[in-house]
């Protein structure tokens, strides 16, 4: 967060830090609540768990950042 704040010219990239440390915690903290909801809703929370959670959070990480290389390496053709 701080680097891209940088490189695009904020003022105070340090600030990122309060942007980008609360996103990054909810997004760990939905990450890790696929047990909680199979506590709390059974077979319908397994299902949240494997058809939601599991794509976005394990692979939407890696489909985002071949999506950004790609873009990289287009955008210097």
């Amino acid at each position: 967060m701080i680097g891209y704040l940088i490189e695009k010219g904020f003022k105070a990239p340090v600030l990122g830090i309060f942007v980008g440390v609360p996103i990054a915690a909810f997004f760990h903290a939905m990450h890790n609540s696929g047990e909680m909801l199979i506590s709390f809703l059974g077979a319908g929370g397994i299902l949240v768990y494997c058809c939601f959670l599991i794509p976005i959070f394990d692979y939407g990480g890696l489909i985002l950042l071949v999506a950004l290389f790609v873009r990289a390496v287009l955008r210097k053709r």
